[in-house]
């Protein structure tokens, strides 16, 4: 337990140590107020307000008033660095699972968009659940340390107080920790099954979901179901054991040990002299001790169920940090051309298939505009995919401005290229958050004139708020064609030099369409533009396009000036 939450939770080995020594005052001052406690009712039996019986090598020769004062301000003492204890844990935990949390956020943002594409929504927010989860391990550890070191120091006072009744008492505590051993280690194993039954569970729910067109299409509902059943009873009858057993610890622990209180105490009385104060204590201190036993062995059992989850959040992040993007240094200035050299591409999720592109020898150049065209399958989204650097090719190079495309530095990169996609996705935020999009350097007048280029400036200033209008998910404010074309003015507010749209005008009306023709003409001029579409309309605004088959490409065509799209000419090989 101790080496594997050195491993996971040193970085915070302050915070762990600090809550200890608040919890080992604590259980000082709380075991002193205690050994007073009893010498207070002794005084109390006997009616007595002189000097009282020497109680281990103390002798306490105070007013029973002064004992009382005492007991109370040891009492408070007590509990007081008992809360800060409990406030440093709360702070140590959080503070780790925060830092875990932006951790797992980073190694999501920083990885190849190919894997996270291979993801689940379920899985991806699984990464973060999962930082809960280990959190728990911490909590536990802390409170097994904590509960150890206020047991040793019971103990100890204990000792000091009389020898030969604690070392008695020790030895049947010996005994108490054996004979419970087994029912210890059988809720280890249980919590480990159960935690570990509850992680499968989770992950067939999260295959059922994305596997849900083709479980209705094939009709196999019922035998997924059983699939899940057979699990979901283990998890029942494993979390049943568990229950059973957490619920008979304290039984057993808190009747042996009072059993074994009382059985120690005969052995003393049987040994020959004994001081009943000292006695009294000693029994006392080692009752309490018993609960802070408890502690430790219900935050152990605990620990042992999440450390479940920490592993499986170590192979996660393992797997996101392994596929991280690298970018180079170099910095990029406005993208002049892009080259795919005998560039081909298969699905890392797929490793067994064809490729999906093949040996792609193109070179597209700023500024104009290229259209990609082809039926479903032939490997235009990937293509694309490829040109944004969001894939990596499997063979081939791509060059941009001449210089291979991973030698440029991640923010330059960014700043020159922006993709228009089918369905824009907003965010929670107003409508100049939806069109900034996270860049700061994006200032209130650009939002407003590319709304303007795109014609959605009068329908902003009519909203409720403005442009400050919140939109969030549901997008309630806006129409198909109006959220096509807020995203093209997101993609168009940085001024980019390569933008590539896909469908940019396969789902809108004939205004909308306009406004969209019209952005596309305007940005045309100044930069390099890839269009994915099947609309002839589209096509018309294209210098040169590009038909794939296949996977390969099979001609490109250009268009000479003052001719529509119906009179593309091939290019000579």
């Amino acid at each position: 337990m101790f080496r594997f939450s050195w491993q996971h939770y040193r970085s915070h080995l302050g915070g762990i140590v600090a809550a200890g020594v608040s919890a080992a005052v604590g259980a000082l001052a709380e075991g002193i107020s205690l050994v007073l406690l009893v010498a207070l009712a002794e005084r109390a039996a006997n009616r007595g307000d002189g000097v009282l019986a020497e109680l281990g090598p103390f002798t306490l020769d105070y007013s029973t008033g002064v004992l009382l004062l005492g007991t109370v301000g040891l009492v408070l003492v007590g509990m007081t660095f008992r809360v800060i204890a409990v406030w440093l844990q709360a702070r140590t935990v959080i503070s780790w699972e925060r830092r875990e949390e932006v951790r797992a956020v980073r190694a999501l943002l920083d990885t190849e968009y190919e894997h996270m594409a291979s993801l689940s929504p379920a899985e991806l927010q699984g990464v973060v659940s999962h930082v809960r989860y280990a959190s728990e391990g911490l909590n536990s550890t802390i409170k097994v340390i904590n509960a150890a070191i206020s047991f040793l120091m019971l103990a100890a006072l204990a000792l000091v107080t009389s020898p030969v009744t604690a070392l008695a008492m020790a030895a049947v505590g010996a005994v108490l920790l054996a004979a419970l051993r087994p029912l210890t280690r059988l809720s280890r194993r249980s919590g480990k099954v159960a935690s570990q039954l509850e992680v499968e569970a989770g992950r067939m729910v999260h295959d059922a979901a994305r596997g849900g067109r083709e479980i209705r299409l094939y009709g196999v509902q019922a035998r997924v179901l059983d699939e899940f059943r057979g699990v979901a009873t283990s998890h029942a009858k494993a979390k049943r054991h568990l229950r059973l057993i957490r619920g008979l610890a304290p039984v057993a622990y808190q009747g042996l040990g009072l059993l074994f209180v009382v059985l120690a105490i005969a052995f003393v009385l049987n040994v020959g002299t004994f001081d009943a104060t000292a006695l009294g204590a000693v029994a006392l201190l080692f009752l309490r001790s018993l609960s802070y036993g408890q502690r430790a062995s219900d935050a152990q059992q605990t620990f042992v169920q999440m450390i479940a989850y920490a592993g499986t959040l170590d192979d996660e992040l393992d797997a996101l940090t392994t596929a991280r993007e690298n970018f180079g240094d170099e910095p990029l200035g406005r993208v002049e051309s892009i080259a795919l050299q005998y560039t081909s591409y298969r699905y890392p999720e797929n490793p067994s298939t064809d490729d999906t592109l093949i040996e792609i020898d193109l070179e597209l150049r700023a500024p104009g505009v290229v259209g990609l065209v082809g039926p479903s399958g032939s490997g235009k989204s990937t293509l694309a995919q490829l040109l944004l650097r969001l894939r990596r090719p499997t063979k081939g190079t791509i060059l941009v401005n001449e210089q291979d495309i991973d030698s440029y530095s991640r923010d330059t990169w960014t700043r020159e290229v922006a993709l228009v996609p089918q369905q824009p996705q907003l965010i929670r935020g107003s409508v100049r958050d939806n069109i900034a999009f996270f860049r700061e350097r994006i200032a209130d007048d650009d939002v407003e004139r590319v709304s303007i280029a795109v014609g959605l400036h009068d329908l902003f200033e009519s909203l409720p708020q403005g442009y400050d209008t919140e939109l969030g998910e549901t997008n309630r404010e806006l129409s198909i064609g109006q959220l096509q074309r807020l995203g093209i003015a997101r993609a168009l507010v940085g001024d980019p030099s390569f933008l590539v749209l896909d469908e940019p005008t396969s789902a809108l009306d004939a205004e909308s369409e306009a406004w969209v023709q019209r952005a596309i003409h305007d940005i045309s001029q100044r930069a390099l533009l890839v269009i994915i579409t099947h609309r002839a309309t589209t096509l018309e605004v294209c210098d040169r396009v590009v038909r794939l088959g296949d996977g390969r490409v099979l001609d490109v065509a250009t268009k000479p000036a003052g001719t529509s799209h119906a009179a593309l000419e091939p290019e000579a090989s």
